[in-house]
């Protein structure tokens, strides 16, 4: 029984540990580009959007609901047409099948997809992977409950080109 006891005890503190230390596969993708040349990296978390969102003179409910209920954005780009980037990326979502493609468009050679991840009728994560001739995007935003309409109004109030 003491064993058993002591064997409890050790897995209950590494089981925690163990799921912290796991990044996701977007976590591992941003870090390898960040700070590299050629490539920028941007960071925005919640309370950053907020702040933001204050100083906006237009008070949009919609808007500030969407930005309650992000957690983080994250968006990598490539300024170069890099074809190993562009595959690590949409590797991003067709390894992993939580991922559900939601449009693809396709125009002058650029091709855009989104893909979202839905946990109870709520997109929990946004993937927005946008490759062209010159230039490779990856905005990644995860939230508890994203409303993929919404998060257009907020790129065009924060100047964002999707």
């Amino acid at each position: 029984i003491q064993l058993m006891k002591r064997f409890l005890a050790i897995l209950m503190i590494m089981v925690p540990m163990t799921l912290m230390a796991q990044k996701s596969a977007f976590d591992t993708f941003f870090e390898k580009y960040s700070g590299k040349e050629d490539y920028t990296t941007v960071d925005l978390s919640t309370d950053f959007l907020k702040m933001i969102m204050g100083f906006s003179d237009e008070k949009d409910d919609d808007i500030n609901e969407l930005v309650s209920n992000i957690d983080r954005i994250r968006i990598v780009v490539c300024q170069e047409n890099n074809p190993v980037f562009a595959e690590e990326a949409t590797k991003l979502v067709t390894n992993n099948k939580e991922y559900k493609q939601i449009t693809n468009v396709n125009s002058g050679g650029e091709v855009t997809r989104i893909h979202v991840i839905q946990k109870q009728n709520k997109v929990t994560d946004f993937m927005l992977i946008s490759t062209g001739k010159t230039e490779c995007v990856v905005i990644n935003i995860v939230g508890k409950n994203l409303d993929v309409s919404k998060v257009s109004n907020l790129s065009k109030n924060m100047q964002i080109k999707l």
